[in-house]
């Protein structure tokens, strides 16, 4: 058998801190595994649920988007993507979409106009991102959520137990992903 291996790099959101002052800091990590060629993989529902609040500003927002563009490259024609965004409310970027050459390069110019201000209502990004896929995914059976945040709501819902509560009663229809 042979050996995989998976390469783990961390970053600070803000590598400068001021000296004596206590700082409330994000870790990102970034995890890159060896390529992986999957034959005969099912197409899926691929609905991407972007936290844009205020607090995922500069770097954290960079490195979602940076993720974003790895993961297009995954995607075969058979796929389809959508993107659903919050931060004092949620809004819906595009349905799902077909991952063929123009879709790919649709979501290359989408993420030009995605900024991070405002709140975080991160309950009702997730209530979208369910509607869109209870609505549009009926073709294909394998549908996934990723939901990229800092975690940190501060509107809407805030206890990530009835967050998870909600989520949960769709698990039977699509997965969720953090």
């Amino acid at each position: 058998m042979a050996s995989q291996s998976v390469t783990l790099k961390e970053y600070l959101a803000y590598p400068v801190l001021q000296a004596n002052q206590e700082n409330k800091q994000t870790l990102l990590c970034s995890l890159t595994a060896e390529d992986v060629i999957l034959t005969n993989r099912p197409p899926i529902n691929l609905m991407l649920c972007i936290d844009t609040s205020g607090s995922m500003m500069g770097r954290p927002l960079e490195l979602v988007i940076e993720s974003i563009k790895m993961l297009l490259s995954k995607l075969n024609e058979s796929d389809h993507l959508g993107i659903v965004t919050f931060a004092n409310r949620a809004r819906i970027i595009t349905p799902l979409r077909q991952m063929d050459e123009r879709g790919k390069e649709f979501f290359l110019g989408v993420f030009h106009g995605i900024q991070a201000m405002g709140s975080t209502h991160m309950e009702a990004g997730l209530r979208l991102v369910i509607e869109c896929l209870m609505r549009d995914s009926e073709q294909i059976k394998v549908s996934q959520v990723l939901l990229f945040s800092d975690g940190q709501p501060n509107r809407g819902e805030i206890d990530s137990q009835k967050l998870a509560a909600l989520v949960s009663r769709v698990e039977h229809s699509c997965s969720f992903h953090c």
